[in-house]
C-alpha cells in the first residue's frame, strides 16, 4: 500500500514537471526568435558583403571582413586607448 502512495507522488510529480516545461517553452520560443536568430544573422552577415547595394544578391566572402578591419590603423588606435586606459569591461 505504501508502494501505490509512492506510484502516484511519482506519476503527479511527471505531469507537473511536463506542466512546467509547457508553460517555460513559449518563453524559450520567443527568445529564440529575438535574441538567437538575430544574433547568428548577423554573424551570417558579418562574413558577407552585404549592404544596402547587395541587399539581394550578396556572396559569401569570408574573414575578409574581419582581416579588412584588422589592417586598418583606427582599429588598432582605438583598440590601445581601450587597453591603456583600463576599460575593457566597456569593450566586452
Amino acid at each position: 500500500m505504501v508502494q501505490k502512495k509512492h506510484v502516484a507522488r511519482r506519476n503527479m510529480s511527471r505531469n507537473t514537471e511536463n506542466l512546467a516545461y509547457a508553460y517555460v517553452a513559449p518563453a524559450f520560443i520567443i527568445m529564440g526568435l529575438v535574441v538567437f536568430y538575430p544574433f547568428v544573422y548577423n554573424v551570417v552577415v558579418s562574413f558577407s558583403n552585404m549592404n544596402l547595394s547587395h541587399f539581394r544578391d550578396w556572396q559569401f566572402k569570408g574573414i575578409g571582413n574581419y582581416l579588412l578591419v584588422l589592417k586598418e590603423g583606427d582599429f588598432w588606435y582605438f583598440f590601445g586607448i581601450l587597453h591603456t586606459k583600463g576599460h575593457w569591461i566597456y569593450f566586452i
